[in-house]
């Protein structure tokens, strides 16, 4: 959970579900799946990321608009308190998974080859942003 992803998918959330600013989903979708490619491999090869703060917030607006698919024409126009129980539900779901997932990855952090899983399973998430982002070009 982060709150420059937070304040990215709040912004563009509230510009596509009042529909000030509507982007395709044709260009969302691979948008997405190329954001997930990029967070996956800089997981491999990245040792610091200075502008990461910046990276996530692009990354959030993006997604904001993927969220917006789901409210887009769903709402009336008071839309203020639905838009902040949307992300708040958002918000909530990541730290239950955080929650629960985190004490798996505090455990295998004391294994040896916990650097290798780590790669690995950077590497199947890239495999399978890359078929999410081909899969959507088509």
């Amino acid at each position: 959970m982060d709150l420059k992803l937070t304040i990215g998918h709040s912004i563009t959330l509230a510009l596509a579900v009042s529909e000030t600013v509507i982007i395709p989903r044709s260009i969302i979708e691979p948008l997405i799946a190329l954001s997930i490619i990029y967070v996956a491999v800089e997981n491999i090869w990245a040792k610091t990321n200075k502008w990461r703060w910046l990276v996530t917030f692009f990354f959030g607006l993006i997604h904001g608009f993927g969220f917006a698919e789901i409210l887009i024409g769903k709402l009336s126009e008071k839309i203020t308190v639905p838009l902040l129980s949307f992300n708040l539900g958002v918000e909530i779901g990541q730290v239950v998974i955080l929650i629960l997932v985190s004490p798996l990855i505090w455990y295998l952090r004391k294994f040896r080859w916990q650097k290798q899983m780590v790669y690995s399973t950077s590497a199947i998430i890239s495999l399978i942003g890359f078929y999410w982002f081909f899969e959507r070009m088509i």
